[in-house]
């Protein structure tokens, strides 16, 4: 039993590392946990509600347009708890296809934009690279458009990536209570449709870092 439960959550992990996302039904709820206490540690959550008049766009009822969250975040998990009535769709954008696009020199100018970054860890610095690549060879993203300087967004190589981003079609759907979503941040793009309708919408998100 042991074994079966420990070839599950390897199976679940190898889906995240191959597609960058995995969606556990309500019925696979110990399995999503467990995927996520061997993906790594959690070292932020956050009850995502809609404050109205909120000028902070996670917690607003506005559409949330594709990026990633916190540069130090390997992956994100969000398990739903109750979903609005009308809107509140999920968007996820794979961007391993994307940055295959970009030349040898394009990358290399990327590597050098900086965003923005909000200071949530001690160890935080104000800014961050756009993408950063791995020992392994495997580029990271760190995007939201809004953190873009003025200067850089009229940069060719930030221009054409968000011109890519937005002639994209995402995945959408619609988290349903007790689903449970987890992404790779460093790949992942996600973000979300308006919430309209009775906006009874309840989230909650993990920060998780791996182990």
């Amino acid at each position: 039993m042991k074994s079966q439960a420990l070839s599950n959550t390897t199976q679940a992990i190898n889906k995240i590392e191959t597609y960058g996302y995995k969606l556990f039904s309500s019925s696979d709820l110990l399995l999503a946990k467990e995927t996520i206490k061997q993906l790594g540690k959690i070292l932020f959550t956050t009850e995502v509600k809609v404050n109205f008049g909120s000028k902070n766009l996670v917690t607003s009822d506005r559409a949330l347009p594709l990026h990633t969250d916190h540069h130090a975040i390997d992956y994100i998990a969000w398990q739903c708890h109750q979903q609005t009535s009308v809107g509140g769709h999920t968007l996820l954008l794979d961007t391993t296809s994307i940055i295959k696009r970009f030349s040898d020199d394009e990358l290399d100018a990327l590597k050098q934009i900086d965003l923005y970054e909000h200071k949530v860890f001690d160890q935080d610095k104000s800014t961050h690279p756009l993408i950063t690549q791995t020992e392994s060879k495997l580029f990271n993203i760190y995007f939201s458009f809004w953190l873009v300087n003025e200067q850089d967004r009229s940069h060719p190589a930030v221009k054409k990536l968000t011109q890519l981003i937005k002639i994209s079609k995402p995945i959408k759907f619609k988290l349903q209570p007790g689903q449970l979503l987890v992404i790779n941040n460093r790949r992942m793009l996600h973000g979300r449709t308006a919430i309209e309708g009775n906006k009874e919408r309840h989230l909650t998100r993990h920060w998780l870092k791996a182990i």
